[in-house]
């Protein structure tokens, strides 16, 4: 579901693991992994400057940082006018016990990502859905948004 908003620029998937979602993509985490090219804290992109990306995805990460508008941001700042931020994370406004799993820190969910993005972050919101495509007894919330 990400990789489609990689195809084009200069962009991250940001906590990638073991394998980004597309090869357009440059590859942060935590972890050193093949497809990791920068290794550090995805909440701090002090590498690059304002305005210089043109995406960021991420799926599965958001959820595991204890301060998300702080996060969000960090994550805006970087991004070009124009630019796609993509964010996929368990529903936790389905599954309130989302937040019990390992790591988790925030439960997060469509309408809350959503609010956040366009009244705290001020950008606008292209795509919001639920995507049951890997597992349909896990409801992931797909936002996509583009800085304004």
């Amino acid at each position: 579901e990400l990789a489609e908003y990689c195809k084009e620029g200069v962009g991250l998937d940001l906590g990638c693991g073991f394998v980004k979602c597309h090869e357009n993509a440059i590859g942060m985490d935590v972890f050193p992994h093949d497809d990791v090219g920068i290794v550090g804290d995805c909440s701090d992109l002090w590498m690059f400057k304002e305005n210089e990306l043109d995406f960021i995805v991420n799926a599965h990460l958001l959820e595991h940082l204890p301060d998300t508008p702080a996060v969000l941001e960090e994550w805006k700042r970087v991004l070009k006018p124009g630019g796609i931020l993509a964010i996929a994370v368990p529903d936790g406004e389905i599954k309130p016990k989302y937040i019990a799993y390992n790591g988790h820190k925030v439960n997060l969910g469509i309408n809350t990502l959503k609010l956040l993005l366009t009244r705290r972050m001020g950008m606008k919101i292209i795509r919001a859905e639920q995507v049951k495509k890997n597992n349909p007894s896990k409801f992931v919330a797909l936002v996509i948004a583009q800085k304004r």
